[in-house]
């Protein structure tokens, strides 16, 4: 059981390893250590998507900012503790925002450069 339950946590599959948890383990002090892990475990891996998230939000770079809710979307499909797939959803929120913010500045840099390229692409085609 043990060592089930070690690969599915190094592999990120923490929901498998709260079930392997709860059903195979009666002893109390191996629960709480492999419970223990499992908590230690999943806050490392969110602790780093959030960091890398919050990194993210003042960017302007639209596809970072969707791998990076991609990744948080991976993570919520793994994820067991409902504390920290709460956390996701207000990451979520705030990354869909940034996501947003840069699609339009994006764009508004687009329309700056084609209005910025309009004279040179006008006085080509006069030749």
């Amino acid at each position: 059981m043990t060592n089930r339950f070690a690969l599915a946590i190094r592999s990120g599959g923490f929901r498998a390893a709260k079930g392997q948890l709860d059903s195979a383990v009666p002893w109390s002090k191996t629960h709480e250590r492999l419970s223990s892990e499992l908590h230690r475990q999943e806050q490392q891996e969110f602790n780093g998507i959030k960091s890398n998230a919050q990194a993210l939000e003042s960017k302007n770079d639209p596809q970072a900012i969707q791998r990076a809710i991609d990744e948080l979307h991976g993570f919520q499909g793994r994820a067991e503790d409902p504390v920290l797939l709460t956390n996701c959803k207000e990451i979520e929120k705030r990354m869909n925002v940034a996501y947003t913010a840069a699609m339009e500045r994006n764009g508004d840099k687009a329309k700056s450069i084609t209005r910025a390229m309009s004279p040179f692409s006008s006085s080509r085609s006069d030749r």
